[in-house]
């Protein structure tokens, strides 16, 4: 279960509006909430299963995933930044390396902080880009 009240239906809104933006996203399959009294207060998500998929934290400087990374996370950013989208934890750890036939692409993981605010503030991009230079090596 998700510790906040309503990260459930935040994960489940940013993984539909990421796709529906063009932004790759583990599907967020179904959600459930807990209420007391009307009030929620549990939530839980279920994503994609990735599993077969490599994290990108896991990639070493030697690995042949590794060297097309950089092109990879290009797209992805700008993809976020274009469509007004915030990742609001954009580390190495919630991007996955997702193989379709021979071609590879990244996709999101950790979709309760996605937001979609239209156009976003420099101080957002930078702190977007800040986090992921920051987990990568």
């Amino acid at each position: 279960m998700c510790s906040s009240d309503l990260a459930g239906r935040r994960a489940w809104v940013g993984g539909h509006g990421l796709q529906i933006r063009g932004i790759p996203a583990a599907t967020p399959l179904a959600y459930l909430e807990t209420k007391r009294w009307g009030v929620p207060i549990a939530s839980l998500v279920v994503l994609e299963d990735l599993s077969s998929a490599r994290c990108s934290a896991e990639l070493k400087p030697g690995d042949p995933e590794a060297q097309h990374l950089p092109k990879l996370l290009l797209r992805l950013v700008t993809r976020l930044h274009r469509t007004g989208s915030l990742h609001a934890d954009l580390q190495a750890m919630h991007i996955y390396l997702v193989k379709h036939g021979e071609e590879t692409e990244l996709s999101l993981i950790d979709l309760e902080g996605v937001r979609f605010p239209g156009r976003l503030r420099d101080q957002q991009r930078i702190q977007m880009l800040s986090e992921v230079n920051a987990t990568f090596d």
